[in-house]
């Protein structure tokens, strides 16, 4: 199978797993960055991957009222004026948009490496890229993926009070679990 590792935010895809030795033990990493920006001109004519585009359009419009390809596919240099290019741009960027948009790229991605026949043997990933490096390793289904990256994309950008962070725990899963009662907001 493929292994999963979290990164440091500052690795952002240029990962080397070695052995005690310092021998390279895998020939391909893919890192899925948490916060790029999703841009159109680079996965717009890379890859034609419909039934992906129309599950992250469904899921998208269920949640958010709007299909994501229609955000990730737009050409700036189409744009009427550098107002509406601004406002492209502005409404990719909110979390909640950006977030099942870089997975949707991300899937996108995959799909062509996957054409070319290039698998990865080690993943890895940063805060929402660990979502999307679970996906390649195929610990969850594009739906799933979509799914949870919509769902976090409104949470993170609910406006209230609490204030988000984050946390990692170095536990097995029935102490973690434990200790979700105890948090006071959302998870």
């Amino acid at each position: 199978g493929i292994q999963v590792i979290g990164v440091p935010k500052t690795i952002d895809g240029d990962i080397q797993v070695k052995d005690d030795a310092g021998h390279v033990l895998c020939a391909v990493s893919f890192g899925f960055h948490t916060a790029a920006r999703a841009f159109a001109n680079s996965i717009a004519g890379l890859c034609n991957e419909a039934s992906l585009v129309q599950q992250a359009d469904q899921i998208s419009a269920e949640h958010l009222g709007i299909p994501v390809s229609g955000l990730i596919f737009r050409d700036p240099d189409r744009a009427p004026g550098p107002e509406e290019r601004d406002r492209w741009q502005a409404a990719l960027s909110r979390t909640e948009n950006a977030q099942p948009a870089i997975c949707l790229a991300s899937m996108l991605w995959l799909a062509f490496f996957d054409r070319l026949g290039v698998h990865p043997r080690v993943v890895g990933g940063h805060s929402l890229g660990e979502l999307t490096a679970c996906f390649a390793a195929g610990c969850m289904d594009a739906a799933a993926l979509l799914e949870f990256a919509v769902r976090r994309g409104q949470a993170m950008s609910a406006r209230d009070e609490i204030q988000g962070s984050m946390v990692s725990l170095r536990c097995d899963a029935a102490t973690a679990e434990a200790l979700l009662p105890a948090v006071d907001g959302y998870i």
